[in-house]
C-alpha cells in the first residue's frame, strides 16, 4: 500500500489542515483544536538527553515559542538543560501536559 491518506486513520494531514489532530482524536478525551497560530506558544519538552538538548536549543531560539519548560526522569539533567536554554523545569510529565500548548517528547528509542 502507498503512503496516501487512505487507511491511515483519523487525524492524518488533509489539505491545509495539516497536524490539526486534537487530543480527542488521539483518545485522550480532551479536545484542544488545531495548533495555535498566534506565535505565542508554550512548549513542554519531555527528555533532556542528547536529542532533548538538540530540541531544547532549537525551541529556545524559535520565534513562535514564548516559554519552554523541561522535564526529565533525571531532575539534574533537566535543570542543566533548562539553565542552558533559559527555560524552567517541570516536576513531571503531568505538569507539562497541564501547562503547555504543545509537547515535544524526546525519549530514546529504547526507552
Amino acid at each position: 500500500m502507498g503512503r496516501g491518506s487512505e487507511g491511515m486513520g483519523r487525524g492524518v494531514a488533509r489539505g491545509a489542515r495539516s497536524f490539526a489532530a486534537t487530543q480527542d482524536d488521539m483518545g485522550l478525551g480532551v479536545r484542544r483544536g488545531p495548533v495555535k497560530k498566534d506565535r505565542n506558544m508554550k512548549i513542554g519538552l519531555a527528555g533532556a538527553g542528547r536529542i532533548g538538548r538538540f530540541h531544547g536549543r532549537t525551541l529556545a531560539d524559535h520565534p513562535a515559542v514564548s516559554a519552554l519548560r523541561v522535564m526529565d526522569v533525571d531532575a539534574e539533567r533537566a535543570a542543566s538543560l533548562a539553565a542552558e536554554v533559559g527555560a524552567e523545569t517541570a516536576p513531571d510529565a503531568a505538569a507539562l501536559v497541564d501547562w503547555a500548548d504543545a509537547l515535544v517528547i524526546a525519549a530514546s528509542t529504547d526507552a
